[in-house]
């Protein structure tokens, strides 16, 4: 059986078929979407839609999906003219360059041989004339028909366009009800968000939120089912699937993109093993992230790569030490990374504290210089907490004693005799169960218990690397309630660990 082409940079090559079927998330909107643009042809009232949403969060796969299911309705193909116009927008430097893209648009979608002729003969003419005629031929050739404009980064059109252009394309559309616009962009941008600028208010704005640990999981099981993998599908509905792919999503956020990239290395073995296939997924999404960091200026580029090294968050004064920029700069820079999606904040007091927003870009960047170790004690780490039922089965024949007794701690710590087949594994389960120990002593917060246990166990472990981060999070936890729940103390953990802490303390961020 072959399987169906699944596109991970480039969802609009996909057939329809395949984009519906691992369609997860979104139907209302989809509908809602379709509806307001069948409205838009049958009536005289034009919607204009803006999604946004960081890269790789599903904008194009929407967009793909809502092409297809508007040319499927019969009652509107007499009335309707669809221009997708290229995703990169670079050839956009004015009004007339956009209405030539969006003629090229309709030769795409039509292959109207006698309207390329027409076209043809507006680059004879001097700008001036050739932005005339070109608007003037676009409505005599809509006549009574709406255009469905498409545009993918709407961000990079209106920059192409500058203030000029964005006044001729909102008087346009203002005096001629002609066009209904689904438009997508990374983040809000001056052009709609400015109330200076003409389509201040204009478009009906959607953020997008990334996908639920249960949307992850449903999208891997709809890509599965819809390649013929069977036994990934069986897999993947168990609790040991629906842990390991956990771990993903917590290392990916609610990242589209990464769990279709996750997807190609899935088998069930790669998937209960897992180290090996989150390492590559990093090897595929380096040059993503790589290509992704040329949207930005090089002073931004410096503070998304101090913010990687540093692998926690960071207030800004600390970037603008060790970036050498002065802290209105770093201010203004981190605002503009923030909407862009590349860092998120948190407040702490009247100080805000930076960090990349999605981890996996953070160890794509980070996993060359350290050759990926502290990714695989992460994931195994991780591998090993979000599964339920994996350590009690192995410790099942180990001595009814309790974990007060700091010879059994002991006998735990270094008694690979217990498990022989692999005793870097039986490390990691006994951290786990340490830790499970202390987050209920965290719960209750014992401070005294806490600080006792916590010696001991870094006398016992601290010379393991299995053991790295479950120290990690004991010192946190501790200076945390040393310091009166004093929240900095969190801010020394990445936020993949810092999540496991909050949940301890029943802790939320803000």
């Amino acid at each position: 059986m072959n399987k169906a082409f699944l596109s991970r940079f480039t969802p609009s090559l996909m057939s329809p078929e395949m984009l519906e079927a691992i369609f997860v998330q979104r139907e209302k909107l989809a509908q809602r979407t379709v509806d307001q643009i069948r409205d838009s042809v049958l009536t005289q009232t034009k919607h204009y839609s803006l999604l946004v949403g960081p890269r790789g969060i599903g904008k194009t796969h929407f967009v793909s999906l809502i092409y297809y299911r508007i040319k499927k309705l019969e009652e509107l193909q007499s009335r309707l003219v669809i221009s997708w116009l290229h995703e990169d927008g670079y050839a956009i430097g004015s009004f007339l360059d956009l209405l030539l893209q969006i003629f090229q648009g309709i030769f795409e979608e039509n292959k109207d041989k006698a309207l390329q002729e027409k076209v043809k003969a507006i680059y004879s003419l001097s700008p001036q004339e050739a932005e005339a005629v070109a608007l003037r031929l676009l409505k005599e050739y809509l006549d009574k028909c709406t255009l469905l404009l498409l545009i993918e980064n709407l961000d990079e059109v209106f920059k192409g366009l500058s203030e000029e252009g964005q006044q001729k394309l909102r008087s346009a559309l203002q005096e001629n009800s002609f066009c209904t616009i689904l438009a997508t962009s990374p983040a809000l941008f001056n052009g709609v968000a400015s109330q200076t600028l003409p389509f201040y208010g204009f478009f009906r704005i959607q953020h997008l939120e990334g996908l639920s640990l249960e949307e992850a999981t449903n999208l891997l099981l709809k890509i599965a089912e819809a390649q013929g993998n069977e036994d990934l599908s069986k897999f993947l509905a168990t609790g040991l699937g629906e842990d390991r792919v956990r771990v993903v999503h917590e290392l990916a956020g609610g990242s589209h993109r990464v769990f279709v990239v996750f997807s190609q290395f899935l088998t069930e073995k790669t998937l209960d093993e897992l180290v090996n296939a989150v390492m590559e997924i990093l090897d595929d999404l380096t040059p993503y992230y790589q290509a992704r960091m040329s949207y930005v200026s090089p002073q931004q580029r410096k503070i998304i790569d101090f913010l990687a090294s540093r692998g926690r968050p960071v207030p800004v004064k600390e970037i603008a030490q060790y970036c050498f920029i002065t802290n209105q700069t770093t201010s203004s820079q981190l605002k503009d990374l923030q909407e862009k999606g590349y860092v998120s904040s948190e407040s702490l007091g009247r100080e805000s504290w930076y960090e990349l927003r999605e981890p996996l870009m953070r160890h794509c960047l980070e996993v060359k210089k350290n050759r990926g170790e502290s990714v695989r004690l992460l994931v195994s780490f991780l591998r090993g907490w979000y599964t339920r039922d994996e350590l009690e089965g192995k410790i099942k024949g180990l001595p009814e004693n309790s974990f007060s007794d700091r010879e059994y701690l002991q006998k735990m710590a270094y008694g690979w005799d217990i498990f022989p087949q692999n005793p870097s594994a039986s490390l990691g389960m006994i951290a786990k169960k340490i830790l499970k120990i202390f987050e209920d002593l965290a719960s209750k917060e014992a401070l005294l218990e806490m600080v006792y246990w916590q010696s001991v166990w870094t006398e016992l472990g601290e010379k393991h690397d299995e053991f790295q981060i479950p120290l990690r999070l004991m010192n946190a936890a501790v200076q945390f309630l040393k310091g009166n729940r004093n929240k900095r103390a969190l801010m020394e953990l990445p936020i993949e660990e810092r999540r496991i802490v909050r949940e301890w303390f029943k802790e939320k961020p803000k």
